[in-house]
């Protein structure tokens, strides 16, 4: 039953932090749930929308899920694997639904706004779910969403999952791996270059006293600079017959 479901894969998030054990069946579970409704919305049979607010609160459910895996104390080796079978699972299944598109291009997130709001990720949410665009972008970019969610609260687990990707022998699964940093790194050199682009933004703006004040620096760096140039050929030439003498 779609309804029922739909209150499972709210529940299963909210209680796994309370029981370990249990948080890498709670992942399989929210990934079954969201692949099943998935395939309710591509026949057509959603006439409700309940398929889709459940393949939503699946998604979201594993961001909750990824959070209590990394809030919980590795006490012995099993719990320990378990939280890593997590994130291996986690990042597994959002690299199979994006199928190798770009992730940032299609979300336009901003990592530091992530980072430092919490209320941010509730804002884009609601945003989303109010854009009139169609289901399968408003899955699209909440699992955008979600998967760089947790790269940012867990770098480490993330990262530590996509090498054991890369370490497989299975060349689809290392491909994964691969995309996977293409598309952090692209959407960090993003963020670097809005970054720079603001700080050019907020540059002083020029004025006399400025203008003549650099212009007064320039004078002085100009003579420094002949005054070590002038010195040059004379430490080339020394440490030259330095080491032809060595």
């Amino acid at each position: 039953c779609t309804s029922a479901q739909r209150i499972i894969a709210e529940l299963i998030p909210r209680y796994a932090l309370y029981c370990p054990t249990a948080l890498e069946a709670a992942a399989k579970v929210a990934i079954n749930m969201y692949d099943c409704n998935l395939l309710i919305m591509l026949r057509g049979e959603d006439t409700d929308g309940i398929a889709f607010q459940t393949a939503q609160a699946c998604v979201f459910g594993l961001v909750d899920i990824c959070n209590a895996a990394s809030t919980v104390a590795p006490s012995s080796s099993v719990i320990g694997g378990i939280c890593s079978a997590v994130f291996l699972n986690v990042l597994t299944f959002f690299i199979s639904t994006f199928e190798g598109k770009n992730i940032y291009e299609a979300s336009d997130l901003e990592l530091e706004k992530i980072e430092d709001s919490k209320d941010f990720f509730a804002k884009l949410k609601q945003a989303m779910e109010e854009n009139d665009t169609s289901v399968s972008e408003k899955l699209f970019f909440f699992r955008a969403l979600s998967l760089i969610r947790i790269f940012v609260y867990c770098p480490r687990r993330v990262l530590s999952a996509c090498f054991e990707l890369l370490d497989s022998i299975d060349i689809g699964v290392q491909k994964g791996g691969f995309y996977f940093l293409r598309q952090v790194t692209s959407l960090i050199d993003a963020q670097d270059s809005e970054l720079h682009l603001d700080k050019l933004d907020n540059r002083p703006t020029l004025t006399t006293d400025s203008v003549l004040a650099n212009t007064n620096c320039n004078h002085l760096a100009e003579d420094e600079l002949k005054t070590t140039n002038e010195h040059l050929p004379d430490k080339s030439l020394s440490a030259s017959s330095s080491l032809m003498e060595k």
